[in-house]
């Protein structure tokens, strides 16, 4: 192998490593009784292409939680407009969505695989520097206001933070 190609070789190495993003979790945010904003974040079996992946929820630029398949997490957040986001350990672009928090009103938020990007399943095995293109461009999960699950339906899911 010539310099040029072990220059090239060694600059993809690099950028595929460096392109995890390891979960950095940080504490829920105190919340007064007079701000605080219940809301559950939920995940139910979707997607082929992402039913083996963790995603990593967060807040505001934090990472909170990962849910996994048919999992849910409830916490109090501070009232107001919040950004909340969705992201895997890969490369993936986080998927964002602001929810206007008001005080007491419960909100929640459906966690699913992102149904626009299914071929990066498919091209994994075959070609995993594309498919690592893939996850750069697009994010694997997206997030949605829905209405509350039922307690029938919440003693499917596992708990997974308080």
């Amino acid at each position: 192998m010539g310099r040029t190609s072990s220059v090239v070789v060694g600059g993809i190495a690099v950028a595929l490593v460096s392109a995890c993003t390891p979960m950095q979790v940080k504490p829920l945010p105190s919340v007064s009784e007079v701000d605080r904003s219940p809301v559950l974040i939920y995940r139910t079996t979707s997607g082929i292409n992402a039913a083996a992946l963790g995603v990593i929820v967060g807040q505001n630029g934090s990472d909170y939680f990962t849910l996994g398949t048919n999992s849910f997490a409830e916490f109090d957040s501070p009232s107001g407009e919040q950004l909340f986001f969705a992201r895997t350990r890969a490369a993936d672009r986080p998927y964002e969505l602001k929810v206007e928090l008001e005080p007491g009103v419960k909100k929640c938020i459906l966690v699913a695989a992102n149904r626009n990007n299914w071929a990066k399943s498919a091209v994994l095995p075959v070609v995993p520097l594309l498919s690592f293109i893939g996850y750069v461009a697009d994010s694997t999960f997206t997030l949605s206001e829905q209405p509350c699950p039922s307690n029938e339906d919440l003693n499917n899911l596992t708990k997974e933070a308080d």
